[in-house]
């Protein structure tokens, strides 16, 4: 078993035993993003090991295992600023927020909606930063199937995506160093018990409800309660939450009246996505957390549904050749 399943492992939630002090610290900077980078880890074996890594997603626990397969292609260096995906274009619209609070709050009229289920899928891609040099040369974006039980037993499948360009275009031959489009990068199965899963509950169908359930994840997490929780903790938690679970009609438009009721958030404009659909962006002011990033997340109001996030650099990272107001991750829902 290497240290990457062991932490996974120790750091399950929901072990009979309480957590131990090293665990909980350790999953305490896994969902807070404050990770650096690790020499004394085992890493899988299509890890490359030739340099040291620093990871800078901010996601839960399984996270971890997203970014270090997201970190397997060992890219040539490059001398100018490391490749990031395009910003989303804007474009102007009517809607704002409060007309968005205002539509949310209407009944719905969905005559068959869908309900949510144990388990995800997701699209995503994550910056790599080399400890030298910038090591993204080129976008190549995966796939994540997630699949858990009652008993806290699961599976985790991460595929690697088409390698693209920073304006998306498919990049064809696919470059050196690129991880074959389709192919499996890492596939891992736990026992009854060894799933860490921070969501055991169904989450709530109504907004008030989801918004408690979300409060109790953010408070396990050390997240301060006194004052109103911002949009951006929101999406934080609500980002965890679809790692672990795909949420049904009603669980998405409770989970976008949560966003748009929080303090931090303003309509920026309409877009099309990095699947090619239609959405209105909202801006989500940084928080605590990550104060040095900004997010931009993308909704459907037709269906009421989540499309994307993207988190975004202020400042950049000129030690790894990261510019300012850059993309350094984005997550695709389908």
């Amino acid at each position: 078993m290497d240290d990457l399943t062991r932490l996974l492992r120790e750091n399950n939630p929901f072990k009979e035993a309480p957590l131990p002090d090293r665990a909980v610290r350790g999953l305490d900077d896994i969902i807070s993003g404050r990770r650096s980078a690790r020499r004394d880890i085992v890493l899988p074996p299509l890890r490359s090991r030739s340099r040291p890594v620093l990871l800078t997603s901010a996601a839960f626990a399984l996270a971890l295992v997203v970014v270090a397969v997201v970190l397997l292609s060992a890219l040539r260096p490059q001398a100018a600023m490391a490749v990031t995906p395009n910003l989303l274009e804007l474009r102007p619209t009517v809607i704002t927020i409060d007309t968005l609070r205002e539509d949310l709050v209407k009944p719905s009229v969905n005559p068959r909606p869908t309900v949510t289920i144990r388990g995800a899928q997701w699209e995503g891609w994550f910056i790599q930063l080399d400890a030298d040099r910038p090591t993204s040369a080129f976008i190549q974006p995966q796939r994540v199937q997630i699949a858990w039980d009652e008993d806290f037993s699961g599976t985790s499948r991460i595929i690697a995506g088409q390698p693209m360009a920073a304006d998306g275009s498919v990049l064809e031959p696919a470059p050196a160093g690129a991880e074959e489009p389709g192919a499996t990068l890492y596939e891992e199965t736990w026992g009854p018990g060894e799933y860490p899963v921070p969501f055991p509950d169904v989450p709530p169908e109504d907004a008030s409800g989801l918004r408690s359930y979300l409060d109790a994840f953010l408070d396990s997490v050390g997240v301060s309660g006194a004052r109103p929780r911002s949009a951006g903790e929101y999406l934080y938690a609500l980002s965890s939450l679809m790692q672990f679970w795909t949420l049904g009609d009603a669980a998405q438009r409770a989970a976008i009246e949560v966003i748009v009721s929080a303090p931090g958030v303003q309509v920026a404009g309409e877009t099309t996505d990095r699947a090619g659909r239609t959405g209105i962006v909202l801006n989500i002011e940084p928080t605590e957390l990550e104060p040095g990033y900004r997010e931009q997340l993308v909704i459907d109001i037709e269906s009421w549904r989540l499309l994307a996030v993207e988190r975004i650099s202020i400042d950049g990272n000129p030690d790894f050749h990261v510019a300012p107001d850059s993309v350094t991750d984005y997550t695709l829902w389908r």
